[in-house]
This record gives structure tokens, C-alpha cells and sequence, in this order.
């Protein structure tokens, strides 16, 4: 389902994410309690794969009181670094705006 060409850089994210999760938790800093978007960058970013991280998150977690999604949609631009001019930063905007998701995202949320 979700291409692995970048499986070493994710991993190594994810494991550097729960270490700073623990240090910022014995400061008292508080986060969400779930984080979902590394796997839903840029061409990953689509509805089955979206359904699927949510449909885990239903499946396997005993309480949804916070998820962040870290996405990056915008305009294509011609200025700034590569990152900027990504044509991923349209396919995300693109994918958050289609209404079948949106209802779905809604039907997901407990609270507002």
C-alpha cells in the first residue's frame, strides 16, 4: 500500500519523534496523543492510504483524544526551494479538498 522508497528516513523520524515525545512528557510538555502525515506525504497522500492510517487508528488505539496530521498542501509557485515547487504541494491540497474525505474526516471527529 505505502511505497517504501523512503522506509529508512520515516523510521529514523518516527524513532527521533517518540525520544523528543519523552524528554518534552518529563518537562511536562504536553502533545497530541496520536501524529499521522509521515506516511501520507506528497503521492502517498491518497484516499486508500488515508482511509487505511485512519481506519488503523479506529482499530488499534483505545483513545482518539488528539491526532495531528502534518500535511503541507498549497499552490504551485515558482519561487522558493524545491519543496515550495513541488507539485506535492498541490496533491495534498488537492486530496483535503475532495468532499467524499471531508464528510468522512467529519463522521471521524468525536468532538469539535
Amino acid at each position: 500500500m505505502f511505497k517504501e522508497d523512503n522506509f529508512e528516513f520515516l523510521n529514523t523520524v518516527a524513532v527521533q519523534a517518540a525520544e523528543a515525545r519523552f524528554i518534552y512528557q518529563n518537562k511536562g510538555i504536553i502533545s497530541t496523543s496520536h501524529f499521522i502525515g509521515l506516511t501520507l506525504m506528497g503521492k502517498n497522500c491518497t484516499l486508500e492510504n488515508i482511509r487505511h492510517v485512519l481506519k488503523s487508528l479506529r482499530t488499534n488505539s483505545t483513545s482518539l483524544q488528539s491526532i495531528e496530521w502534518m500535511c503541507h498542501p498549497g499552490c504551485l509557485s515558482q519561487n522558493g526551494d524545491a519543496f515550495n515547487r513541488s507539485q506535492e504541494r498541490k496533491h495534498e491540497k488537492d486530496m483535503l479538498q475532495i468532499p467524499d474525505l471531508r464528510e468522512e474526516l467529519k463522521d471521524f471527529c468525536l468532538d469539535s
